[in-house]
Order: C-alpha cells, then sequence, then structure tokens
C-alpha cells in the first residue's frame, strides 16, 4: 500500500460490482491534486482496475463516515483503450485519474504502469483536428459571439437582466476555453484543473482566462471572450 486512507480504500475493495480481484486503485480529482486545500466534506474519487472480463467501465457511488465516494471500475484493457479518447473538449476521464492520481493500492504494479503511459499519452497530446472539423468549431464560437451580441445591444432594464447575460458570458467562456485547448492540442479536465495547469505550462491560455476571471463588469467580460476568440481564430 502507498498511501494511508485505509478507509476509502476498504470501501473500494469491498463495494466492487465486478466478480474478479482489484488490483490497483488510484484516488484523483481535488484530493489527490490539493489535498491541503480541499473541504473535509469533498468527494472523494477513485478509479480501480479489477482483473476481469468488463466490456464497459462501472461505476458506484457510496459513503463511508460522511465522505461521499465515486468508485469507477475498469480493467487494464480498457484503461489503455481509453487513454487516448478524448471527448469534443479534448477531456479524458481515464487519462486526468491517471496522470493527476495517487496511488493508494497496487501490488502488481498496473497502475504504475498505467500511470507512466498515461503521462506518455499527455506529453504527446489529442490527436490533431481535421481541418474541416477546425472550420467548424471556428464557425460555431463565432456564431455563438453574434448572439451574445445581439443580446448586449438589447436594454437591460434589471438585475436578472443582467445576471442571465452574466450567465451567458460564462457559458460562452466555457465553450472558448476548451476550443483554444482543441485548437492547440491539449488534453484538458474541469476549466479549474487546466486553469491551473495553464500557470505554469500556457501563459497565453492562462492570461486570457485570468483577462475573463478577473473582469468585474460585463463588457470586461465581452472583450475578454473576444480576446479568446481572436486567439483560436
Amino acid at each position: 500500500m502507498i498511501n494511508t486512507d485505509s478507509e476509502w480504500l476498504s470501501v473500494a475493495l469491498k463495494s466492487s460490482p465486478i466478480p474478479g480481484p482489484v488490483v490497483s486503485v488510484i484516488m484523483f480529482g481535488s484530493r489527490a491534486m490539493r489535498p491541503d486545500r480541499v473541504r473535509t466534506d469533498s468527494d472523494v474519487d477513485l478509479l480501480c482496475v479489477v482483473e476481469a472480463d468488463l466490456k464497459f467501465p462501472q461505476s458506484v457511488a457510496t459513503k463511508c463516515q460522511d465522505v461521499f465516494l465515486d468508485i469507477s471500475y475498469t480493467t487494464d484493457r480498457l484503461a489503455r483503450y481509453g487513454l487516448t479518447k478524448p471527448d469534443r473538449n479534448n477531456a479524458n476521464y481515464v487519462l486526468n485519474a491517471l496522470t493527476e492520481g495517487v496511488l493508494l493500492y497496487d501490488p502488481s504494479n498496473i497502475g504504475t504502469e498505467l500511470m507512466f503511459l498515461a503521462r506518455n499519452v499527455r506529453d504527446a497530446g489529442p490527436p490533431p483536428m481535421t481541418p474541416s472539423q477546425l472550420r467548424e468549431l471556428r464557425l460555431r464560437a463565432g456564431a455563438a459571439l453574434g448572439r451574445m451580441d445581439s443580446l448586449f445591444s438589447q436594454a437591460r432594464t434589471t438585475a436578472a437582466d443582467e445576471g442571465l447575460l452574466m450567465f451567458r458570458c460564462h457559458n460562452q467562456f466555457h465553450l472558448l476555453f476548451y476550443a483554444y485547448c482543441r485548437t492547440r492540442q491539449l488534453w484538458a479536465s474541469s476549466i479549474a484543473n487546466t486553469f491551473e495547469w495553464s500557470k505554469e505550462n500556457n501563459q497565453e491560455l492562462y492570461q486570457l482566462a485570468s483577462a475573463f476571471l478577473e473582469a468585474l463588469t460585463l463588457e470586461g467580460k465581452k472583450d475578454a471572450l473576444y480576446q479568446l476568440y481572436r486567439a483560436i481564430c
């Protein structure tokens, strides 16, 4: 055992819905990445590798001493296959768990091997976009900004109007943030974790995202969104 979180580990080993031994347990998420800043009631995210003939990963949600545990069970084969399969935001659940995680249990070194492979995959970057995918992404982002421009031009007479427009700005930031990651062939996870990573690894993304997050007015948010859009185009 490599970590002292024995109670969570015990739950993970006993909760598997899959016949076959659990051969590796990896804790990921905020408790692994920011243990000094995590809330005491924060969820525990665990990835368990099982020796079994499994077609799809399975998940279990349970509780241990007032802390919720989200446990995913997979196999070595499924984990290796899933490592190179980004979603539409260039996020990859398995890749993020293996590169950001902490080993709790790994008697056969399967988890160690998977984490080594995951780091190589992350360093290589996700598959590049095709020209048609890139064109479609830019058109979609531009169209969304155009709709937002139309909303900015309308009269806003109540605090609710302002709040709704601020909400739409944040939705647009979400779209453009991940669009940037795709155009630059960057793996992504949550915006919070990717932003934290960019501080040391991609200053352009960090500065563009900071400009939006630090803007206090709607006009400031809008200007920051256009800066992010220009970086994509």
